[in-house]
């Protein structure tokens, strides 16, 4: 499993915007779930989760998990309409489970 570290970022309009998961990418905001899309054969496609973040400190954890062959989890992390993290990720024959783990502080002022 890959662990990537990440500074903290500062912003009030979040925007997750997902390419692939293939198999499946899942993220966490504060304990709630913002996004879980599964595929299979590593098709390319754009989806967003948006969400205004209340003043504060804000978490938000993404996970990478393959069901078996290669995986390929990309990503971008867009706040304030700034992108501020992009995640690219292509793994040969990973083992089946969590392979790919992130996770993000965000501050609101």
């Amino acid at each position: 499993m890959e662990l990537k570290l990440v500074a903290p970022f500062i912003g009030k309009s979040l925007v997750f915007r997902l390419f692939n998961a293939d198999n499946e990418v899942f993220g966490f905001l504060d304990g709630e779930l913002l996004v879980d899309k599964k595929t299979e054969g590593d098709p390319s496609f754009q989806e967003d989760s948006a969400r205004e973040l209340s003043t504060g400190f804000h978490r938000l954890v993404v996970g990478g998990v393959n069901w078996g062959g290669p995986a390929h989890y990309r990503w971008s992390i867009i706040l304030d309409g700034v992108v501020r993290d992009e995640v690219d990720l292509r793994q040969g024959a990973s083992p089946n489970g969590l392979s790919y783990y992130v996770a993000y502080s965000i501050l609101t002022p």
